[in-house]
Parts: structure tokens; C-alpha cells; sequence
């Protein structure tokens, strides 16, 4: 008898078709509580979403380095971490988040932007750096700062997807601040392999005239 996989997360799911595994592979749902960040400050990046409800962001893992990479690298599926193109898909999605102009500032003193402004693949990388404790999500108007947010990931579905892959809750409430939805999926591609250069063919000896 087969022992059971451990399931993959939100960023998880999003890299099995980035790099194009078979979506009848992916488990339905599953859901789990994720301790989030206790505190945050300046610089930093806060996502504007639902409900008066913030995303913050610190810059420096933003930044992506080796020990982010491992984070989000220990939150996907074991037969995907290895893939050379994921550091380059976080990195891609991290800068996109950098470069978005800011509305504003908030009581940590961080950046402020719409999630609406934020581009469909970057969001995914927010949902994994949630999953894995590297963000604070509060409340925007106050400044209260969440200890733990509750996390479903459900199945990418068939040939054509549809509906949520990922949803983010306040504990104790059935309305979502952040939607990933399966419809930017196919945002999340890897970078296509370099051009090889063309052959040039051989020429051909010229034959002496009849």
C-alpha cells in the first residue's frame, strides 16, 4: 500500500503548471492555518486588498535570497524543487512587485499599492511567501497585525480550470481577502530555452558544365 504524498501549496500548485505537470495529478483541497509575521517595518511593500485588509512585503525578501529561495523551495511539491527555472520565476514575479509605483504610505511606514495594480503571477509568489510565514497581513485602518491566516488549495482542475486555486482567510471568517484564481494559470510559465543559433548548411561543389 502506498503511503500518502504530503500536499502541495498555493505556490505548489501554481509550479506544476508552470512547468507543465499533469494537472489530474494535483489534489483537490486542503486547508491549514499559517502563523504570519508579528511585526513589520520600513522598507517594505503592503498590498492594498479586500475588506480594509493588508499584505505587507519586506523588501529584503523581496530580494530573494538563498534563504527565501529555500522557504518557497520547502512549500512545493518534492519532484519540482530541483527545477533550474524556479528561482528565475520567483525573481521575475519579485521584481514585478517592486516596480509597481506606489499610492502611498502606511502606519509601518511601508509602500502602499492596490492588489488590483498587481500582475496575475505575482500574486502567486505572494500567496507562498503567506504560506510560508514571510509576510504580515493587518488590518489596514487600524494597523493590527494578524497572527494567523487560514490557507485552501484547490485542484487545478481538468483541461480548462476554472474557479479558485488558492483562498485567504481572517481566522473565523468565510470571506476572502486574497483569490488566487485559476484563471491567470497561464501566467505562470518558465522562461522558453534559449534560441540555438541556425545551421548554416553545407554548399554543395559546384558540378563542371555539360
Amino acid at each position: 500500500m502506498k503511503r500518502p504524498q504530503p500536499l502541495p501549496g498555493i505556490g505548489g500548485l501554481a509550479c506544476l503548471a508552470a512547468i507543465g505537470l499533469s494537472q489530474a495529478q494535483t489534489p483537490y483541497m486542503r486547508e491549514r492555518t499559517v502563523a504570519v509575521l508579528p511585526s513589520m517595518a520600513s522598507p517594505c511593500l503592503s498590498l492594498l486588498a479586500k475588506d480594509g485588509v493588508s499584505i505587507s512585503l519586506l523588501d529584503s525578501t523581496l530580494e530573494l535570497d538563498q534563504s527565501t529561495l529555500d522557504k518557497l523551495s520547502a512549500n512545493l511539491p518534492v519532484r519540482i524543487r530541483s527545477n533550474r527555472h524556479m528561482p528565475q520565476l520567483w525573481r521575475e514575479r519579485a521584481s514585478a512587485l517592486l516596480a509597481i509605483a506606489a499610492q502611498g504610505h502606511d502606519r509601518f511606514g511601508c509602500r502602499t499599492v492596490a492588489i488590483e495594480g498587481v500582475p496575475p503571477g505575482s500574486l502567486y509568489l505572494v500567496g507562498s511567501l503567506i504560506e510560508t510565514s514571510q509576510a504580515a497581513v493587518a488590518d489596514a485602518r487600524s494597523g493590527h497585525l494578524f497572527k494567523e491566516v487560514t490557507v485552501r488549495a484547490g485542484d487545478m482542475g481538468a483541461d480548462k480550470p476554472s474557479g479558485a486555486l488558492g483562498t485567504f482567510y481572517l481566522a473565523g471568517s468565510d470571506d476572502p481577502f486574497l483569490v488566487l484564481s485559476n484563471g491567470v494559470l497561464d501566467t505562470l510559465t518558465p522562461p522558453p530555452p534559449p534560441e540555438r543559433p541556425a545551421l548554416t548548411p553545407l554548399l554543395a561543389p559546384e558540378l563542371p558544365l555539360q
